[in-house]
């Protein structure tokens, strides 16, 4: 049986849903109402890990930092929706979730037929690992949560929101139907880009963060409170301008929505 991974299902989803964001393809049906789940784990003891990845496709990515972690722990839930608990249960088995520890990475990828023939894979991460260690994480539909991190982050989904706290660090996120939002302070000379095609970008930062600062909308609003901005350039659908020295970097953009960042 041919199956989907996780990164093929996010780079042909993006190209489909940024030239044709009104399509839907709605899968998961009226009858699938017979659920069967199947939890996994995994634990690894830091030594010299660098980076973690996840690729999801369907499903919840939780990633949290911890100071006082030794270990990796990569654990969750897969979950087949079917019209029957005993076809549900025959097709668990075609959902794996492929975890690898090596060359400095821990990565953990979702597997999936690519035709779901009606039923719902999906996959809810839930990880926990050290706050120095950088984070990539993808996913195509559902939400992504990344907490008490300190190395750069990059996170990118389709349908869902990326929902950031306690971040120190730069960060690269992007959505195309849903919301960005969450607290993130920049080190020096850092770089937080974040951009929406449907929906929102809503980021609250410190009041003494130094960068220079850019948000635009194509349609929508840009808000910013509690921020001094200097240089300032405005117009109706963009700011731009200066926080303190300007060391750093901050964009932020949306095709239909609004922007909001706030000062801490």
């Amino acid at each position: 049986m041919k199956k989907l991974s996780a990164r093929l299902a996010l780079l042909s989803l993006l190209g489909v849903l940024v030239l044709a964001p009104s399509c839907s393809d709605d899968v998961s049906g009226p009858d699938n109402d017979s659920v069967v789940t199947e939890p996994f784990y995994y634990r690894f003891q830091v030594f010299e890990q660098v980076l973690l990845t996840v690729s999801g496709i369907s499903g919840e990515i939780t990633v949290t930092g911890s100071a006082w972690s030794d270990s990796i722990v990569v654990k969750g839930i897969k979950r087949v929706k079917s019209f029957s608990t005993d076809d549900a249960l025959e097709h668990l088995d075609s959902l794996t979730v492929e975890v690898k520890n090596e060359a400095g990475v821990v990565s953990a990828e979702t597997d999936q037929p690519d035709d779901s023939d009606g039923r719902v894979y999906e996959v809810d991460y839930e990880i926990i690992i050290p706050t120095d260690l950088a984070v990539t994480a993808t996913g195509v539909n559902g939400s992504i949560s990344i907490a008490s991190v300190a190395k750069p982050i990059t996170a990118q989904v389709v349908n869902g929101n990326i929902e950031l706290e306690d971040i120190v660090a730069s960060v690269s996120a992007s959505v195309v139907n849903g919301r960005i939002e969450g607290d993130v302070t920049l080190p020096p000379a850092a770089v937080v880009s974040m951009g929406v095609v449907n929906g929102e970008v809503d980021i609250d930062i410190p009041t003494s963060t130094s960068a220079m600062f850019a948000a635009n909308v194509v349609n929508g609003t840009v808000s910013v409170s509690n921020l001094t901005l200097t240089d300032i350039v405005s117009t109706p659908t963009s700011l731009t301008g200066k926080l303190g020295e300007g060391n750093g970097t901050i964009g932020l953009s949306v095709v239909n929505g609004t922007i909001t960042a706030r000062g801490f």
